[in-house]
């Protein structure tokens, strides 16, 4: 028994004496792992540039009629800190970045939260660049009423032309920032009519442009209606010569040349019935009065075209061109004494102070070259002269497409036998 006792004191004795060593093995074995842990996976950080910042609660502002532009904080720069065996599962899409408009504070400031998708309990740090909040400018919302135009791109099949371009509806309303909405100056719906042969509607989404005619950002803008219908009508086409009328005279002494129509012919569209008789487009009524010199000018063609008639598409502006030329000048001498004197007082002598006198005549070449002498029949008349000087006014033949410029008077002198 007390040999027992013996034994069992010696292993007591070995045990206790072995406790402490085996403490400390423990504490070492915990040591050395965490040690080991961390070499093989520290924490580690990575940079994330350009992190888009989604809005939230924009319906707290929409509520108040009140919109929003971001002055700052679109985009971010999130640092994160995790163990690397989580930061190299971490991609660009795994980061969302937002800013909630109901904590917009009195300054317009918004602070902005990042979250990581999926390993967000394991990160340890988020941290944000220089920029942490979103600043807005905030602005009533303005509501404005538009009418739509239509605008065409490509060319419909060969003979054919469009006639009418219907948007349903005509007039749409947009919602907006107030600066926004006033930069407006034409809504516009584009529509693909390439190789079109027959009429057809077109569904087309609006487009804003500003008064530049430059495409306005339409992300914060809002449409009463996100399609417009077009019915774009398609007529036939017809080539048909131009013609000109004019009206008036050119200056004296000028002629009219010419009238001329570049192009000499339009293409003009209509339905088949309309342009079954239609073969030319005259130009009437085109003043020359006065003109002197050549003259160009663009002449608005559609005026002139019957009712019903356009002008198709590939049709070219119109210019006419007016050439104006002196007429030929004829000088022709009279003699005196081959005047025609009537109703002479025959108690009383003629003598003429000339022996001879000249005439101009203006007129086209064809109507003065020839002219002679007897075609003037050259005559005074002396009805109720009596003796002394006088000066009478020679008296000649009208003339035909001509015209004399000048018809002189003559010095006569009468005397008693």
């Amino acid at each position: 028994m007390a040999f027992l006792e013996g034994q069992g004191s010696g292993v007591k004795d070995k045990l206790l004496n072995n406790f402490g060593m085996k403490i400390l093995s423990i504490i070492l074995a915990i040591i050395i792992w965490l040690l080991v842990t961390n070499v093989d996976n520290p924490y580690t950080t990575k940079t994330f540039t350009d992190i888009p910042v989604s809005v939230i609660n924009e319906d707290s502002l929409l509520k108040k009629n009140k919109t929003w532009d971001i002055i700052e904080g679109d985009k971010v720069t999130v640092t994160l800190k995790a163990k690397r065996s989580v930061i190299d599962k971490i991609g660009r899409s795994d980061i969302q970045a937002t800013a909630d408009l109901s904590k917009l504070s009195i300054t317009n400031a918004v602070p902005i939260n990042v979250n990581v998708l999926y390993y967000n309990d394991e990160i340890k740090e988020k941290n944000l660049g220089s920029v942490d909040t979103m600043k807005v400018k905030l602005e009533n919302i303005k509501t404005g009423q538009f009418p739509v135009t239509v605008e065409t791109v490509g060319e419909v099949q060969s003979g054919y032309a469009i006639g009418t371009k219907i948007p349903t509806p005509n007039i749409v309303e947009v919602s907006g920032p107030e600066s926004l909405v006033k930069r407006i100056n034409q809504v516009r719906v584009t529509v693909n009519v390439q190789g079109l042969a027959s009429s057809q509607t077109f569904s087309a989404e609006p487009a804003y442009y500003n008064y530049d005619g430059d495409k306005l950002d339409s992300s914060r803008l809002t449409c009463n209606v996100k399609k417009v219908e077009v019915s774009v009508n398609l007529l036939q086409t017809k080539k048909v010569e131009l013609k000109v009328k004019t009206t008036g005279d050119v200056a004296k002494g000028y002629q009219l040349e010419s009238v001329l129509l570049e192009p000499k012919t339009i293409t003009v569209a209509g339905t088949k019935e309309q342009l079954a008789d239609l073969s030319e487009i005259l130009v009437s009524n085109l003043s020359v009065e006065g003109l002197k010199d050549d003259t160009e000018e663009n002449i608005d063609i559609t005026s002139y075209l019957p009712e019903g008639i356009k002008l198709a598409q590939d049709s070219p502006d119109v210019r006419v061109k007016i050439q104006v030329v002196p007429l030929d000048v004829n000088t022709i001498t009279i003699p005196t004494n081959k005047i025609t004197v009537k109703n002479q007082d025959m108690s009383l002598n003629l003598s003429f102070a000339e022996e001879s006198i000249s005439v101009t005549i203006r007129g086209e070449q064809e109507a003065i070259q020839d002219l002679k002498l007897e075609d003037l029949n050259p005559t005074i008349d002396l009805t109720d002269l009596g003796e002394g000087d006088h000066q009478v006014q020679l008296e000649v033949k009208d003339l035909k497409d001509a015209y004399y410029e000048n018809i002189p008077k003559i010095k006569i002198s009468l005397k008693a036998e």
